[in-house]
């Protein structure tokens, strides 16, 4: 392995910020001195425009547990989706399964073709009040910059540093307007505290975040944010033959960590944003070197059938998404299928967890249409999480 970037402390425990955020009535957060407010929409907006699938937000504080043993599913049996509701919804998945597996019938399916996808932020896991790769990447940024304070006069740490709204507003206005330009400036800049890494050395800072932090406002384990729902649709599908990939706009490298002890879906089956690589050589030998630009297409809405066909060669014949980022990859899937389930997760339960149909209208409402199932969160789970004792 090469020289270790300078900034990078991997065996020092996640530090702790010193302040809370707090959602605002708009969707944004603002932190303890009421002096900055970051909206939902600048972080989305920026993610949408390819910024690695991340985008630094207001600092939160972070606070540690031990590590809690991580979900394991592999050679489970599943109980026949026991954390749905009986009902429509739980009815159409086990009729759909049991047709594709029936070799006796008309709609068959042979194992080499039953391949499933799933979106991940919103769909296996909670995305609010952002991704997960969004709290990881601005506590990351804050840290390196408490650390060493000549970073704090160049950007993106000037900005996290300092709590600078026009930062995170100039992403957004450059998304709407398209100035390719201004995005690719910002797009460089935040990318850039990982750039020089090898895929190792990413890795050990991501398990780390993993390992030590809580989701800020649920405070739990990031492993238990997951949906019990489906995890155990995953691991049905899997007990039938099933190919499952999850295809994400978060970063594929930050998944990859996690998809495996959370999903039960090997890193091998990851298809996601990523960085461009270099392969580089020195005294040390030969290296895979992390840079600070994207690996086009962004996967997200049109680039996610794009990364399906590059990286299975197939397409699916179930998708599970939860917005309008999926609808690509639900549309052109079922165009390739006679045989094809489509599901949508609607965050509808304000209770036991958010309620919101923002950055999903088009899905909702083209979706009786295309026939595809909408899983009401409220309806249709009997349970959410995955508890900390699975």
């Amino acid at each position: 392995m090469g020289t270790m970037n300078s900034h990078i402390r991997p065996n020092t425990p996640w530090s702790v910020a010193p302040y809370v955020a707090d959602v605002d009535s708009e969707g944004g957060t603002n932190n303890g001195g009421g002096a900055l407010r970051v909206s939902r929409r600048r972080v989305l907006a920026a993610m949408a425009a390819g910024l690695a699938g991340v985008m630094p937000i207001t600092p939160a504080s972070w606070e540690f547990t031990q590590a809690v043993a991580a979900p394991t599913f592999a050679g489970q049996t599943p109980d026949l989706l026991r954390s749905w509701n009986d009902g429509a919804t739980r009815q159409a998945i086990l009729d759909f399964l049991d047709a594709v597996v029936d070799p006796a019938g008309a709609s068959y399916v042979p194992p080499e073709d039953r391949i499933a996808t799933f979106d991940v932020d919103g769909t296996l896991w909670s995305e609010k009040t952002f991704p997960a790769q969004a709290y990881f990447m601005l506590d990351y940024i804050r840290q390196q910059a408490e650390a060493h304070p000549e970073l704090r006069t160049v950007q993106p740490y000037k900005a996290v540093w300092e709590q600078d709204d026009s930062y995170f507003d100039a992403a957004a206005e450059a998304e709407t307007a398209g100035d390719a330009e201004v995005l690719q400036r910002l797009s460089e800049e935040l990318m850039a505290p990982f750039a020089g890494l090898t895929p190792a050395e990413y890795e050990i800072i991501v398990q780390a975040f993993f390992d030590q932090s809580l989701h800020p406002e649920l405070r739990v384990p990031y492993r238990q944010i997951i949906y019990q729902p489906m995890v155990e649709l995953i691991q049905a599908l899997q007990a039938n033959a099933f190919d499952v990939y999850v295809v994400t706009g978060s970063g594929r490298d930050f998944i990859r960590v996690i998809s495996e002890p959370y999903f039960g879906i090997p890193r091998s089956n990851v298809i996601g944003s990523s960085i461009d690589l270099v392969y580089r050589t020195d005294e040390q030998g030969a290296l895979l070197v992390r840079q600070n630009t994207l690996d086009e297409p962004f996967d997200n809405g049109p680039g996610k059938p794009i990364r399906i066909e590059m990286h299975i060669g197939r397409q699916p014949i179930l998708v599970g998404g939860n917005s309008d980022g999926d609808v690509a990859m639900l549309a052109y899937a079922q165009q390739q299928h006679s045989q094809f389930l489509g599901l949508l997760v609607h965050h509808d339960d304000a209770d036991r967890e958010y309620a919101y149909d923002h950055g999903a209208e088009t899905a909702l409402q083209i979706a009786a249409d295309h026939e595809w199932i909408v899983a009401s969160m409220k309806d249709d789970f009997r349970e959410v999480f995955v508890s900390a004792a699975s």
